[in-house]
């Protein structure tokens, strides 16, 4: 916010006038120490600080997290949205197919079911996020790329140099499941 004099911002280099009618040049914010504004009369002159800041596609203020179930609906719909700008390119050739039986190439007929796979496993991910601040994390891609290994996520076991297993028992880091993939390039 700034600096506030009897409740009103002050603007920087704009000359002002306090309550007891003295004239203050445009630099004296920049010149005065927090002694000399705090002598002003009324109260003196005080810095109040931009509030937090916050994600407004996933917030409704600075800890306030929007609805999980109605954000998860949203990003899942624009998953959707995005898969079908990305079809709607060769939509054509599977036109083409069903009224001419002309084959679709293989390399589209691939990158067409890649591309279904893949907003099928960012939906997915998007429901398993289980409140706000994961989905703005994951939708954000703020995530760490790895996450620790365990026994029970898929990780593979650390073998000593010499092949043999470190007591207690360690496991590699993983690729983040959290983390959305990109969509997949055009042939």
């Amino acid at each position: 916010m700034g600096y506030k004099y009897n409740g009103s911002p002050l603007s920087l280099d704009v000359a002002w006038k306090d309550t007891a009618g003295t004239q203050y040049p445009s630099n004296w914010l920049r010149s005065s120490n927090a002694t000399q504004r705090a002598a002003v009369p009324s109260g003196g002159v005080t810095w109040e600080a931009d509030p937090a800041w916050y994600d407004q596609w996933f917030y409704w203020g600075s800890g306030k997290p929007k609805d999980i179930a109605g954000l998860k609906t949203s990003w899942v719909q624009k998953q959707k949205d995005q898969a079908n700008s990305l079809l709607a390119k060769t939509d054509w050739l599977v036109t083409r197919k069903a009224e001419a039986g002309t084959a679709i190439p293989t390399a589209q007929a691939n990158y067409r079911t890649a591309v279904r796979t893949q907003c099928g496993l960012r939906e997915a991910t998007i429901n398993a996020c289980a409140d706000t601040d994961k989905l703005c994390a994951t939708m954000r891609n703020t995530l760490a790329p790895t996450v620790a290994g365990t026994g029970s996520n898929g990780a593979s076991e650390k073998k000593k140099e010499d092949g043999s297993s470190y007591d207690p028992v360690q496991y590699n880091d993983i690729a983040n499941p959290d983390l959305l993939e990109a969509w997949p390039t055009e042939p």
